[in-house]
């Protein structure tokens, strides 16, 4: 991978990391600083590095080729002067393994002003953060599989190279650490926490002890806990005084955090208060155990809910289901980049909806809402009103906030991290990044292009001329809102089946959005948006739940209330009519751009039909309850061109055929699709795989199904439709939820 690799410093790490360079073979030479002559010698001998230098100022020779490799590896206090020692015009990429990261960034800024304006130095040095490390310390106790499955935080500075960061990120995998990226001063927030604090408590501990008479007669009881909790207070008191003063700030308000706590404790027990002990400490262990299950590198829920849903006698009434997620979404975005005051009217209450809310306030965006949050004010400041967050921005579960965030963070003047779910964290990004990339942007993804995600914002945004390889609404309304800030023609093709939410709703705030008869969209940059009212009708998708509740069971009659039909949404409707299913549309009228009507679903025979991806494209989201209603049609549902489906919230096809087999219904999946052959479908149990969709869809199949439907994991249908339940109730389902959940945090 590299001509030569300068590793700077050969303490643990920095040997380590020459003996997993070795190991991996990903240097022709490997050459050595450090001040101390023995440590040279040692490292030669032990054929650590071909090459060892004591005289700091020869680094200003190294680093000529773009295959060289500089590792800073150091104390975090002379990690500067060393900088200062390179040439300014290297061509090599040039790294640090510090764990605090402020003193850099410092300068990084003032590389510009001692080196000249534009110097490699800016562009080629990257800041990194393996997180590896044993208690003893020294070049002796190098090993190589030191960095063996670590993460790696990389931490880009808006100075640098893409293709340079992209480069070292390929070193750290190359020795098997997985790489994520990182904000400087998110980085060192959230380290003050997870490492320098508990190094500062460990040594506090010890230190306490150390000052008690009585300290021979303690440590002469002293059992696996002390040994335990004080490990860490054996590290070198050198490095951890740098880092101390270093990230003091950070450091300062973590302690504050420790104190409340510890407040809270000694008060419940001055007061002999035995329930609040119990419940910090109960709290506290669940708490662990959640940082105890596997790592997705996304939150996960404290909630544990699952569905038992016996057959119901028939789905009648009229019944209003939650507002559009879609639009919802969107409200808060475009509202926020417009200039003036906008409200929007019964929004979508679901945790993905109010993620999104709240990741505009953390944006800097003035948002009041009503005590259930239907009735939403926002008083947008244009499209430079977006101010830098000072924490990750948490999407949730939620690809719509994700995609659509990075078009608008893209363009920013400052750096941004989105994170979400564990959910989420697996969902392909590549599909938004790569034509963000070709505008402009700078964003870094982890392994696999998945989140979280870095975006660095950038001053050069061009518009691009873009053909979508997919019908995608998400990857369109990216390119759409990254437009918005460009001084050109943005034009996106092969979009025109996909959901026009983002284009409709721009009209409404009086932005000039062009549209051929292909349905390619073409919009000119830097026009005003004026804030306007929106009012969100209800969501299709979450209608149709109950759209096939009452085909599939007899003597059902239901009316939808004030429903969103879009024409890029129907093809739910389409299917089912295509299916034989009796459905009328009544009461048809508009909202702003949004067509909206009453949906009246009776019971009706329903037969199997081929779903081809037309269809497919205008009921995505739809498909895992369109696969319940082939189960119950007679003959055999043939779905192709649904490959959109194994990339959502969990692999749609897998989950559906899954279920549906365990339902004793005939069902396989192929490669784009699946073959369902209608016919009666037993009681059993299923795992929706944390999928709302796939949760929802198997309680409809419990409507008349032979035998009870005990379905798993269903609390993240609070991320789209939250009311579900009390709507089916409403309805006629016979339906349970049994939950479990940690307590609130306490404040």
């Amino acid at each position: 991978m590299f001509n030569n690799v300068v590793i700077v410093g050969l303490g643990l790490m920095g040997g380590s990391l020459a003996l997993a360079i070795k190991k991996h073979k990903l240097a022709k030479s490997i050459i050595a600083y450090d001040n101390s002559p023995k440590v040279i010698d040692y490292a030669i001998k032990q054929s650590m590095v071909q090459r060892g230098e004591t005289d700091m100022s020869l680094l200003r020779q190294e680093g000529d080729q773009d295959d060289d490799l500089i590792i800073i590896a150091v104390p975090l206090s002379a990690a500067a002067s060393v900088v200062e020692e390179l040439n300014p015009n290297l061509n090599a990429v040039v790294t640090d393994i510090g764990s605090a990261k402020n003193h850099l960034q410092l300068l990084s800024n003032n590389l510009s002003s001692s080196h000249g304006v534009d110097n490699n130095l800016q562009h080629n040095f990257i800041p990194s953060h393996p997180l590896a490390g044993i208690e003893h310390n020294g070049v002796v106790n190098a090993t190589s599989d030191l960095y063996e499955n670590a993460k790696c935080i990389i931490t880009p500075f808006q100075s640098n190279s893409p293709d340079r960061v992209h480069k070292l990120a390929e070193f750290w995998q190359a020795i098997n650490c997985t790489t994520y990226y990182m904000d400087i001063i998110q980085h060192d927030r959230i380290f003050s926490y997870t490492s320098h604090l508990p190094h500062l408590l460990a040594y506090a501990l010890i230190g306490t002890l150390a000052h008690d008479k009585n300290l021979a007669t303690i440590m002469s009881y002293s059992g696996g806990g002390l040994r335990d909790f004080t490990r860490i207070a054996s590290s070198d008191e050198k490095m951890w005084t740098d880092i101390f003063t270093i990230n003091n700030d950070n450091l300062i308000s973590a302690l504050g955090s420790f104190q409340r706590f510890i407040g809270k404790m000694r008060h419940s027990l001055q007061s002999n208060n035995e329930q609040d002990i119990f419940a910090l400490l109960q709290h506290s262990r669940k708490t662990k155990q959640l940082m105890l299950q596997p790592d997705t590198h996304g939150s996960s829920r404290d909630d544990e809910i699952d569905y038992v849903v016996s057959p119901c006698e028939k789905i009648t009434g009229e019944v209003s289901v939650d507002t559009d997620k879609s639009i919802s979404h969107r409200a808060i975005m475009i509202a926020s980049l417009a200039s003036g005051a906008s409200q929007i009217s019964n929004f979508l209450t679901a945790e993905d909806t109010i993620n999104t809310l709240k990741i505009f306030k953390k944006l800097g965006v003035p948002i009041t809402h009503s005590d259930d949050y239907s009735d939403i004010k926002i008083k947008g400041d244009g499209l430079a009103g977006l101010k830098p967050p000072r924490t990750s921005l948490d999407c949730g579960n939620s690809g719509t906030a994700s995609r659509l965030l990075c078009g608008i963070l893209a363009a920013q003047p400052f750096s941004s991290q989105l994170h979400g779910d564990a959910s989420l964290s697996s969902r392909p990004m590549g599909r938004v990044i790569e034509p963000l990339t070709q505008m402009g942007a700078r964003i870094y993804a982890s392994k696999k292009n998945n989140m979280p995600l870095l975006i660095m914002g950038s001053k050069n945004f061009s518009p691009i001329t873009y053909t979508m390889p997919v019908a995608s609404a998400q990857i369109k309304s990216a390119l759409i809102l990254a437009g918005l800030y460009t001084s050109g023609e943005t034009v996106i093709k092969g979009g025109g089946s996909s959901r026009d939410h983002t284009e409709r709703m721009l009209k409404n705030f009086g932005y000039k959005v062009c549209r051929n008869k292909s349905g390619d969209v073409s919009i000119q940059g830097r026009q005003i948006l004026h804030a306007t009212h929106i009012h969100v009708p209800a969501d299709i998708s979450s209608a149709a739940f109950f759209m096939v509740a009452a085909s599939i069971t007899p003597e059902s009659s239901i009316t939808l209330k004030d429903v969103g039909i879009n024409p890029t949404r129907t093809g739910i409707i389409e299917i089912l009519k295509l299916m034989g299913g009796n459905i009328e549309l009544s009461n048809r009228r508009q909202y702003g751009n949004e067509q909206i009507a009453d949906i009246d679903v009776r019971h009706s025979k329903l037969k199997g039909i081929d779903i081809g991806r037309e269809l497919v494209t205008l009921a995505i989201d739809e498909m895992p309850v369109v696969m319940i209603a082939a189960a119950y049609a007679e003959g055999t549902t043939r779905i192709s061109g649904a490959e959109e489906l194994r990339v959502k919230e969990t692999d749609r096809i897998a989950a559906m055929v899954a279920g549906l087999t365990n339902l004793k219904v005939n069902a396989k999946s192929t490669a784009d699709g699946a073959i369902i052959e209608g016919g009666k479908v037993q009681g059993g149990e299923v795992d929706s795989y944390n999928d709302h969709r796939i949760a929802m869809a198997f309680a409809v199949a419990a409507c008349n199904a032979q035998k009870p439907v005990h379905i798993s994991r269903c609390a993240n249908v609070a991320t789209s439709f939250p009311n579900f339940v009390k709507c089916a109730q409403a309805s006629g389902f016979n339906i349970q939820q049994i939950e479990s959940s940690c307590p609130e945090t306490l404040s």
